[in-house]
């Protein structure tokens, strides 16, 4: 059970992140997801040929992502030990929609980056709370409603602005090299209208 009485959906653990893979140029070789839920993203890293590993704290879905990656390590990444793998291990690190889950991210991303080899990719996915489903509501009714899932997910410790984003990233000195948003036509509606500020 989530805060506030939710309950997360059904699928909440099995999303495949099939976005989050083709942003990569290439299938790296060896990938860690941290928050893998049950694994799905890394089935579909290993269809590819790719090494997988995954951190997950939920029980269950560590559990099924057993059957979907070469080693699952069922843990709360900010509290698991150091040292797991050497340093350089990892060819790409993910982290979809993970982060703002934490107490710390900024501790949690500087720990694990080593793991990542030189001119390794991290891949992070993390909710804009500037999108306009959260500021229409907030302004004009006074409402900030949690949710089962998605930007106002009721487990969601943390909150980012892109500029917050740039910041979190820096301080783990990692580089943007791109950057993408989910957007569809009523989001690129707001974001021309608004010139960009949402």
């Amino acid at each position: 059970m989530s805060l506030n009485g939710h309950h997360p959906p059904e699928d909440y653990y099995r999303h495949t992140r099939r976005e989050l893979v083709d942003w990569l140029d290439e299938i790296p070789a060896r990938v860690l997801e941290v928050g893998c839920g049950a694994g799905h993203t890394l089935a579909y890293f290993r269809m590819q040929g790719c090494e997988t590993y995954g951190i997950e704290a939920h029980p269950a879905a560590a559990s099924e992502a057993r059957k979907n990656a070469d080693q699952i390590i069922e843990a709360d990444v900010e509290h698991m030990a150091d040292g797991l793998w050497p340093d350089g291990w990892f060819d790409c690190l993910i982290f979809g929609d993970l982060l703002e889950h934490l107490r710390d991210p900024w501790t949690t991303l500087r720990r694990l980056t080593p793991y990542l080899k030189r001119g390794g990719y991290v891949v992070v996915s993390i909710p804009n709370v500037r999108c306009y489903k959260v500021w229409l509501p907030l302004v004009l009714l006074g409402r900030w409603d949690y949710q089962d899932e998605g930007l106002l997910d009721s487990t969601h410790l943390r909150f980012f602005t892109w500029r917050s984003i740039r910041q979190l990233l820096a301080q783990a000195d990692l580089d943007i090299v791109a950057w993408r948003a989910h957007r569809g036509p009523q989001r690129e509606l707001v974001n021309w209208l608004t010139l960009g500020l949402f």
